[in-house]
């Protein structure tokens, strides 16, 4: 067997994306300025989706109960929410994110393409 010359290799993506680093920064935004919110981790998805010898019926029902979830919820002191879907420039909605949107109250789904946006959303109470 054959191994590829050191330093002659491809660099493997980790799924790191720059809508991951925008996920986490704006996280980290929300933390630091003690702001609720939800967020399905991306690992809750991983260990479901990706672990063999879960049932595909029990797959396919929680894939029913996700799907379309914006990747943050903030929630307001003053009981409303805010749902905010992250995208790169060029990101586009999934159907079962269109599907969501047009289930949320007008003024309550952003989607957000950069960091500076987000702290606009965010910090709007």
């Amino acid at each position: 067997m054959m191994f590829p010359k050191k330093g002659k290799h491809k660099k493997v993506s980790r799924g790191r994306t720059s809508e991951h680093k925008l996920q986490k920064l704006c996280e980290d935004y929300l933390i630091v300025n003690n702001i609720a919110f939800i967020r399905i981790p991306d690992a809750m998805y991983r260990a479901v989706f990706g672990t063999p010898g879960i049932p595909p019926y029990i797959k396919a029902m929680i894939a029913e109960f996700v799907r379309g979830v914006p990747d943050i919820t903030i929630l307001r002191d003053n009981g409303t929410y805010t749902c905010v879907e992250l995208k790169t420039a060029t990101g586009k909605q999934s159907t079962g994110q269109k599907q969501f949107e047009r289930k949320v109250s007008d003024g309550h789904y952003f989607i957000v393409r950069s960091f500076d946006e987000f702290k606009k959303i965010a910090d709007n109470e």
